[in-house]
């Protein structure tokens, strides 16, 4: 398991609000061309919401939950390391 390098949080509040515009571009792109005409708009409101957020938390955890693991897991073995050395 490899410790990925430091980014700036600029630059990642900067990806995740471009992703985020991304999804939500293409996500009611493709939900006007293949949903049907007559389709309620709650329905596609509702899908398109629910992709949008699917999606968005499997970027979210890649670009924020595992760094913070990986912290973790670098103070936990930092820590047991002291420990141990006594």
């Amino acid at each position: 398991m490899t410790v990925p390098k430091q980014i700036s949080p600029i630059r990642l509040f900067a990806t995740l609000l471009l992703l985020i515009f991304s999804i939500e571009g293409a996500t009611m792109f493709a939900l006007d061309s293949l949903s049907p005409r007559e389709t309620p708009s709650w329905v596609s409101a509702c899908i398109d919401a629910g992709l949008l957020a699917v999606v968005t938390s499997l970027v979210v955890w890649r670009l924020f939950i595992q760094p913070l693991k990986f912290a973790l897991l670098g103070e936990t073995a930092q820590n047991g390391s002291h420990f141990h050395a006594e």
